[in-house]
This record gives C-alpha cells, structure tokens and sequence, in this order.
C-alpha cells in the first residue's frame, strides 16, 4: 500500500503543530506550495511517497507517524480557559496542544500493556444546586486520598499514587503553567511547566487537580474555584488558621519551609481566612518587593524538588520486563530513536502487567 492511500491528514497538521509551525512556516522548508500544503492537511490532496519521506524529514517524525488513526480528543476543560485568553499567541497555543495530544496518545499506547492500578480521584459536581464549595470539595478529596493532618510532603507523588499521571512538557509562555484534562478510558493527566519553582509547581498542580475534580463544564468563576481548593488542599484553614497571627517576613519564611508553599501564597491565605486586612497583605507584598521576592522568592527557602516517575515508568517497563527494543519502543511511541532517548528516562518504579 502506498503512502498516498494511507496517510492521514490530520496527523500532518499534529506534526506541524507540535513544531510549533505554520502552514507558510512548514511550507519555506518543503518543494511544495502552502496552498498545497493546505489541501493536504484538508484531505483535498493525496501525499505522494516522495512528499511524505520530506514532511517525515522536515518535522523529525517517522513516517509511520503520519499514518496513525488514533482518536483526535478536543481540547479539555483547562484548555478552553487558556485558549480564550487573548495575550497568548495562537501558534503557541496549538503547539501547546498538540504537543499535549501526542502525550496521550503515547499514553494509550503504554496502557494497553499495563495496569497502573485504581484511580482514586473522583469527579464532584459543584455546579448543582446544594454542591459543596471548593473548599469543601478539597476536605472531600483530601479525606478520599487519605492525606494525613499537616502539609503535603509531596504533591507529585500524592497525585500518581492516586491513579494521574503528570508529565513534563515545555511551555513557551509564562501565562500558563500548567494544563490537565481527563478524557474517559484514560487516567487524568497534567501537564506541566517544570522550569517553577517547586512551591509554584505544587500550587499550580492543586489548582489543576481542582480543574479536574469539579469542573467538567467551564463557568466564569472556575479560575478562581480552582485557586480555592488548592489553597484549602494544601493548607487547611483549621490546621493553618493559629499561625496566621502577627505576619513579619520571618515567620513567613518559617511558614513557607514548613507548608512548603509560596510566602506570597501565605500572604494571600492569611487575608482570605481574615487573619490580616489588605493594608496588611500590601505592606507585606512591599516589603517582598523591596528584597527582590515579588518575582523569585529565596532559593533557599525552596520545598525540595518533586519528580514525575509514571510516564516514564511506562516507558521504561515495557523494555526492561516486555522486552521491548528502544526501536521498537520508539516505534511504538512515534517518534525516532534521538527523541526517544531525549524524552524518556529511567526510573524503576514496578507496575503491574496484564496478562
């Protein structure tokens, strides 16, 4: 069967997308027109074998990339917030999520081998009349995930112990730090911006952990909703509330080593639990500024780094106990032998194979 007959044209603009290139970008580096290139990627043009081995060296996928039927998903919850926003630049955007799409589908492919057990993260509608606040929908989740009285010792791994997988991914913008989306058959998954600081990090994945719990329908008040759990998530206003008392930047510092959070997160918890006014919280944020913490808070206040293991346990997995090639593998994923190398890295964790 030849390439022309057999290559489907949404994969091309998944390709070019996740490249981060336009159509008049893709078609400066190929013999071919972009009004060409657009009637390929509209199914109105057959792919010749020669034009499918040059978008195959052009974009750095292999060319059995271009002839994959997986489900296209549109974008999620979290996604639609961002695409709305005006001041991120589309072709960042959809570089963003295409990216974010090849991610779940070599997710599917690495889960139809493998058990990575229940998935105790639950959706709770907040949405019906009588629905508990995101507050109390964070208590919920935080009573179902069995997390014990205090700080959260690791964000990361609390969130794959209960069944989501987080996985790095480069975003050129500092206007989204993170995206997540659960799709049905598949486990939750988040995406984020691992280039933060690891109290940001952990923040920003509450925030996308409350996304994914309460709001399986997009309202205006969402942002704000998922700011509300994470805050209740990671520190529980009856647990935090007593030491909110008399605030000076060195007992935010102790604060934050301890809750390990951000001391501008702190500031913020402070005031909405009415432990301090605004003319307070604005003193405190001016004197963060004045030391140059508004932007970087100190690095040796940093919670120490947490890691993602589960997307490239997967990976891993599949070689060490499938038997698996790093050809094979890469084949498998979609990608070539340099990306894969680039991407995956090994960890050990052991899961459970389906027999």
């Amino acid at each position: 069967m030849s390439n022309q007959e057999n290559v489907n044209p949404q994969m091309i603009v998944l390709g070019r997308e996740s490249r981060g290139l336009t159509q008049k970008d893709m078609s400066e580096l190929l013999p071919i027109t972009q009004g060409t290139l657009s009637k390929i990627e509209s199914g109105l043009l057959q792919v010749s074998d020669q034009d499918i081995k040059i978008i195959s060296k052009v974009l750095g996928y292999p060319e059995h990339f271009f002839r994959q039927t997986d489900p296209i998903y549109g974008p999620g919850t979290s996604e639609l917030y961002h695409r709305k926003r005006q001041d991120i630049p589309i072709k960042i955007l959809k570089k963003i999520h295409a990216t974010m799409h090849l991610r779940h589908m070599q997710v599917g492919r690495l889960l139809k081998s493998l058990d990575i057990g229940s998935i105790d993260i639950r959706k709770i509608d907040i949405d019906e009349p009588g629905a508990p606040s995101p507050v109390e929908v964070a208590r919920m989740i935080r009573a179902t995930l069995h997390v014990p009285s205090g700080p959260i010792l690791n964000v990361v791994s609390l969130i794959e112990n209960a069944g989501g997988i987080i996985i790095p991914c480069d975003i050129e913008t500092n206007k989204i730090d993170a995206l997540s989306r659960w799709i049905p058959g598949f486990p939750p998954i988040f995406f984020i911006n691992l280039n933060m600081p690891m109290d940001r990090i952990r923040f920003t994945l509450c925030h996308e952990l409350g996304h994914i719990v309460m709001h399986q329908i997009p309202n205006s008040e969402m942002e704000k909703q998922a700011d509300e759990f994470a805050a209740e998530f990671l520190m529980p206003a009856n647990e935090i509330r007593n030491s909110l008392d008399n605030l000076t930047l060195e007992k935010l510092s102790a604060l934050k080593q301890h809750w390990k959070v951000s001391m501008a997160s702190i500031i913020y918890r402070a005031k909405s639990l009415n432990k301090i006014t605004e003319n307070q919280a604005r003193y405190l944020y001016a004197q963060m500024a004045r030391l140059g913490y508004k932007t970087k808070e100190p690095a040796w206040l940093e919670p120490p780094k947490e890691t993602p293991k589960l997307f490239y346990d997967l990976a891993e997995i599949h070689m060490q106990e499938l038997g698996y090639t790093e050809e094979e593998l890469s084949e498998l994923l979609l990608v070539n032998q340099s990306e894969f190398r680039d991407a995956f890295k090994n960890h050990g964790r052991r899961l459970k194979i389906v027999r």
